[in-house]
Formats: structure tokens, sequence, C-alpha cells
């Protein structure tokens, strides 16, 4: 159930402040909506604590999208739905610094590909990036809002969304704006989040992460700050809008939307409602390739996933691949 404020909002505010400082903190908090998305994603870094971090996480979700753990989604779609096209024309709404585009790119099937970001400092680093690509002829990078992109009708023959649709909201606008971008026999390609918005963790994810932490090793739940974790905390909708108004605005829209307006060619749930949570700020501690650490990562993979087969929890991410229901044969 969603709520307005959390008891945990005043953890994650400490937290947040000792991330970005509390001058940062409090301008971040007073600016507009724009302003607040905008700072949300200056930073092009990453302290390599999550759950994308981590080899091991990338392998499983290959295996769950692709069945094959060193197969990658762009292999995997490019052999399947590009087979004999090399000229195809793309766009990639949400591309942050670009490495997965020039992936993309690696699969040999684009003439072009736009990557679109609101991240002035991310878009630089993309174009750098390009830059030293072998693809730099043929793969471009822009700061652009999707509601402001003034692209031609039917111009497209993929639109990509790579864990940045759910930033997107009003989410029909931008389901309207991407069926009118795509040509006849177009895709529309999501990596995405599509559990709760505004992070509102049902109560069963709480329990289950925090049950799964109680046992974990303390070595493995340490913090870089030094504490160390011993519950998953859960935001309130004002302190997530007061962070990033465009956080999972609409993220458990997202799925029914695109099945209304599109034709589903496949859909591949690959977890994350355990996991994401879980490994939040601690991930750094499964980066050790010992058996132990092994061991118990995968037994964190198992539970989520037998979890997910008996239907007690939903996938929070899911890849999928859509064709307008208009296109042309």
């Amino acid at each position: 159930m969603s709520k307005l404020v959390r008891k945990d909002d005043v953890l994650l505010l400490v937290e947040k402040a000792r991330a970005i400082g509390l001058r940062s903190l409090l301008g971040k908090v007073l600016g507009t909506d724009r302003t607040r998305v905008h700072n949300s994603w200056k930073h092009v870094d990453s302290e390599r604590s999550n759950w994308w971090d981590l080899d091991a996480v990338t392998r499983r979700w290959n295996r769950l999208i692709t069945g094959s753990a060193d197969v990658t989604y762009q292999q995997y779609v490019a052999k399947k739905y590009f087979s004999g096209k090399r000229n195809l024309r793309a766009i990639s709404i949400g591309c942050g610094t670009g490495r997965k585009e020039i992936d993309w790119m690696e699969t040999k099937k684009f003439q072009s590909l736009i990557g679109f970001d609101v991240s002035v400092p991310r878009i630089k680093l993309a174009k750098e990036f390009a830059g030293k690509s072998k693809w730099k002829d043929r793969l471009r990078f822009e700061v652009g809002n999707v509601f402001d992109l003034k692209l031609d009708r039917a111009s497209y023959d993929v639109v990509i969304f790579d864990n940045s649709l759910h930033h997107c909201s009003p989410l029909a606008r931008v389901i309207d704006q991407v069926d009118d971008w795509l040509g006849k026999r177009g895709i529309l390609i999501v990596n995405e989040y599509v559990g709760p918005s505004r992070f509102q963790w049902t109560d069963d994810q709480v329990s289950v992460t925090d049950s799964l932490l109680h046992i974990l090793p303390t070595e493995l739940r340490q913090r870089k700050d030094g504490s160390c974790k011993d519950r998953m905390l859960r935001p309130g909708t004002l302190a997530m809008r007061l962070n990033d108004p465009s956080e999972a605005a609409e993220s458990h829209l997202i799925l029914s939307s695109l099945e209304q307006r599109f034709e589903v060619l496949e859909l591949k749930p690959y977890g994350g409602t355990i996991l994401a949570n879980l490994l939040k700020d601690i991930a750094q501690n499964f980066l050790n390739d010992d058996r132990e650490t092994r061991e118990w990562l995968q037994f964190l993979f198992d539970v989520e996933d037998r979890l997910m087969a008996l239907k007690k929890i939903r996938s929070d991410y899911v890849f999928g691949i859509f064709k307008s229901r208009f296109a042309g044969n």
C-alpha cells in the first residue's frame, strides 16, 4: 500500500545527505521538478554497489532472457529479429553514457542509432565513447527530453528503452509518440523496471528481503560507510517525488499500457523483486569470486526463482519485444 510519508524516509534522507552533501540535498529538494530530475542524473560514475554491477547477475539476466548466460540480449535480438538486415535506423531513449548503444552497434545491424538523454554530463561521456569507437559515423548522442523530441513520423525501425521508460510520465503520451515514430514492421525493445510505482514495495517483498538479510554473513552485509545492512528501507511517495519526480512514476502501468497498444512478440521476466533491494548498497561484497560468495549468491538467485515459480512474487523487471498492432505485414 502506498504511503505519503514513511518512517524510513528519515534514514533515507540521512543516507542521501552523506552521499551528496547537505547543501546539495537542500538544493535538490527545494528545486523544481525538472531541476530535481536533472540533478538526479548528472553523475556519471558508479560505486559498483548495486545488483547490476555484478557479473553473476548479468549472466543470470542473459540466461533468463536469451537462454544462455553467454549471450547478451543485444546478440539474441539481432539473431532472432534482425536476421539478414544491416541498415536499421534506431533511437534509444534515456541512453545514459551510451555503453549499451555501442553494444547494439556491435551487432552490425544498424545504419544509424541516435541516443537521447536529459543528462548533459552523460551525453558528453557518451559522445566521447562513440568518438573512440569504430561506429562513430553511425552513432550519435544528443541531449533531449522524450517529450521535446521532434522526430519524423514512421521514420525508425527500432525504438529502445533500456531502464528508462519507468522514468517517463505521462506514460500514455510517450507510448503514443513511440507508436508514431515506428515505421511498418518496426519494433519496440523494452528492458525495464515494471514493479510498484514510486518504489512502494509490497509487504511480502520487505518480509522476504529482511529474512534473507538476517541469514547472510555480516561481512556480506557491510555498506561502504562501514554500517551493516539489516533491513530493507521503504520510502514514502513524498520522499520519492522530492528526490526524483521521474523515478518509477507510473511503472506499475507499463506492461498493461504496452499490451493495450502493441502486439507482444516476446516478454521475459528476470526477477529483481528481491535481489535488487537486497543487494542495494552491499553488492560490492559479492564481487569476490571465491566459492563461499558464489554459493551465497546462487542461494539468493534460487530463492527468488522459486518464489516467482510459485507465483508468490511477480518479477519487477522484464525484457520485452513489441510491434505496433497497425504495422504492415
